[in-house]
């Protein structure tokens, strides 16, 4: 027997549906597409070139250390990394957006459930200085629909590429940074996590693109934390070292 809906519940169905925003559940997908408008008020987007890589850590380093207003997180709740970031809640937007505050720092977290695709998630709320934490790796990105993929692959649009060290890392790295700049031209920076220091394990050699945006001060080394190894990322603050390690990236 279907539930008792109340008013709330039919004024939130109702702003969703102007929006072109609808709810989805495992009997029924209407839709929720985003379209291909770019966000205002966006500085930068941070992108993995894997899962697992740790784009969330840096993305959230970036707007602290470099004083931004926002982050957006579009990931679906159960693949994000900033979940549980926000020291306070704040609630829902009329856009059913999620808001909560970490310190001065705005969080808006999509409504996006495990299901969906980029191409369905709707534009954020509008506001300055903001940063993307784009959800889904590069690769996965390639082809898709909606305004994510757009900003991804857009070349006015500052990008940080996030990678660990390994050789596959690196592989998808170099991908990676050609799709996102074809032509050279574009405002691109690297984060490379799981290096102990700045030098090279003897197993793996440094990518010519990598050496190059090195040698122009974009590239930056992000040390593993114990603590964010264990715990992951949370309301408490990022390790100083973190913080540190993105002052040439924002």
């Amino acid at each position: 027997m279907p539930h008792p809906v109340d008013v709330a519940e039919l004024k939130r169905a109702a702003v969703a549906l102007h929006a072109g925003a609808f709810a989805m559940t495992s009997h029924t997908r209407l839709g929720m597409v985003g379209g291909d408008d770019l966000p205002a008020g966006l500085s930068l987007v941070v992108a993995g070139v894997a899962g697992g890589v740790g784009a969330s850590t840096v993305a959230l380093a970036i707007a602290e250390a470099g004083g931004m207003d926002r982050l957006w997180d579009v990931a679906p709740a159960v693949t994000s990394g900033l979940v549980g970031v926000c020291d306070r809640e704040l609630g829902v937007t009329d856009a059913l957006w999620r808001e909560g505050r970490r310190g001065r720092l705005l969080v808006q977290r999509s409504p996006l459930d495990w299901s969906c695709t980029p191409g369905e998630c709707p534009l954020p709320p509008q506001g300055d200085h903001a940063v993307l934490d784009a959800g889904w790796d590069v690769l996965s990105l390639r082809g898709a629909r909606g305004w994510i993929a757009k900003v991804v692959f857009d070349s006015t649009t500052p990008v940080v590429l996030v990678s660990r060290c390994t050789v596959p890392g690196l592989r998808r790295l170099e991908v990676a940074l050609e799709l996102v700049d074809p032509t050279g031209g574009r405002d691109v920076r690297v984060a490379i996590t799981g290096l102990p220091s700045k030098r090279w394990p003897r197993e793996i050699t440094q990518p010519a693109p990598v050496a190059r945006l090195e040698k122009a001060g974009r590239v930056a080394y992000i040390p593993e934390t114990k603590v964010l190894a264990m715990r992951g990322l949370d309301s408490q603050s990022l390790p100083a070292a973190v913080l540190a390690a993105v002052s040439n990236l924002h």
